[in-house]
This record gives structure tokens, sequence and C-alpha cells, in this order.
């Protein structure tokens, strides 16, 4: 599925040259389908050629068969705030284990705040997850816009099979920059929208859209794809605008 999903990002280089990823969520890097991100660097000579020599940075999953990483990929902006543009990727059918127990398909999200030539999951600055099974958080990713105005990129991430306060009805998390390096499960989000009836598979896409009624915040995008206004068997689908705030 090499391509399926892929991004230009602004310059996560620092040679003033903008990037493309290019996914592989079916990718067998550490592991079967575990998936694998490819980087390719802006370059004068950048020409044609098989990512396995021509991405300048390989980033693979973790090795959970099927885990699907790089099936979302943003940029996450400068979300530490050290003037530096970073990235996103998520992984929406990653086992997530908490304490002693382990949570299939919950998702993650994994920021990486620098890049060298060969990484994996592990080496992400943060790492935000689901926290129950079948979330498939991280089967959208956003970042790049200031939601809160406080100067700092914040990044979203959606769970289209969150269960509250209808089973499937889906959720976009939010963070606020600057994010600590660590680990974060979706309860600790900063800002949070779910869907409304069973199925509405809120949070199966996300972009930020600038700041579209000019009040200095950033606003952001959310698909429902299985919306159907709570009429069943219709999925008709809908997107929806959420203004920024400084709250």
């Amino acid at each position: 599925q090499t391509g399926q999903v892929l991004a230009m990002v602004p310059d996560l280089g620092g040679d003033g040259r903008d990037e493309m990823v290019i996914c592989a969520y079916k990718g067998d890097g550490n592991g079967s389908n575990d998936g694998i991100a490819y980087v390719v660097f802006g370059d004068g000579a950048l020409a044609s050629g098989n990512l396995s020599t021509a991405a300048d940075v390989v980033i693979e999953g973790s090795g959970t068969t099927d885990a699907e990483f790089c099936r979302s990929v943003d940029t996450a902006g400068d979300y530490d705030g050290d003037g530096d543009n970073d990235l996103v990727v998520g992984a929406h059918q990653e086992t997530i284990t908490i304490g002693s127990s382990s949570y299939s398909d919950a998702g993650g999200a994994y920021v990486f705040a620098s890049l060298a030539s060969s990484m994996s999951v592990a080496d992400a600055t943060v790492t935000l997850t689901g926290n129950a099974a079948s979330l498939n958080f991280g089967r959208s990713v956003a970042g790049g816009g200031d939601f809160d105005g406080n100067g700092t990129d914040d990044v979203i991430v959606g769970a289209s099979g969150y269960d509250s306060p209808a089973t499937n009805a889906g959720g976009a998390f939010l963070w606020y920059g600057p994010i600590a390096s660590g680990t974060y499960t979706l309860d600790e989000a900063d800002f949070a929208v779910t869907g409304v009836f069973s199925s509405d598979a809120l949070g199966g896409q996300l972009a930020f859209a600038g700041d579209t009624d000019a009040d200095g915040f950033d606003d952001f995008l959310v698909g429902a794809t299985g919306w159907d206004m709570g009429t069943s068997g219709s999925s008709y689908g809908g997107t929806w605008l959420i203004r920024g705030s400084g709250e």
C-alpha cells in the first residue's frame, strides 16, 4: 500500500526545503504489516528511485502485527517551540499496554522532534495512545495549527472507534503545545470533541483550517464518515469546523 497515504510537510531538516513523507502502512518493518514511514528531503538533486535507497529517513513500526504505522501522517508544526518543524505519524491498530493490561487496536500517534536515517516508533519524542481496545486512535492526525493561541503549534489525533457517548461515536483529541517529552493517553488531552450517535466514526479525518474567523485562534476540521443525523442505515457523513479558543 505504499503511497496510499502521503504528505508534503514543511521543512524538517532546517535547509529551507519542504519534505515528502510516503507511507507504507502495510510494510513489514519490525513485524508483519506494522508499517513504515519514508521521509524524502527536498533537494536540488532529487531524482526518481526506489524508496529503500531514495528515502533519507526510514521510520519503522513497533513490531505489532497489523499495527499499520503511518496510516496517517502530517506535520506537527513546531509543537515544542524550538523553532524547528516536527512530524506526527499515526498507527491506528497498534496494541497498547498500560500497566498489566494490553488493548488491541487501541492505537497510537507518535511525534518526532528530530530525525535520523533509521528510526522506529521507540524514537518518538512524544507518544500519544488510546486507552481501551478498538478505539483506532491515530486513524487521523493533524498539526501545525495553534488552537489555543499561545504561539506554539498543537497536535490533534482522531479515534474513530471511541465509544462515548455511543458505540463508535468517535472523537478527536487535541494537545496544546508545547508538549513535554513522554507518553500520554487520550484522557490527558487538553481538548476533545466527540460524535453523538452510534457509528458516527468522528475523527476519521482531521485538518487544521487556519484562522477562518480572524479571531487570532486557528480552527480545525473533523470528519465523521458514518454520521446519519441519528437515522438508521444512511451514513451520509459530515464535516464540522471547530473554532479555536483561548480557553
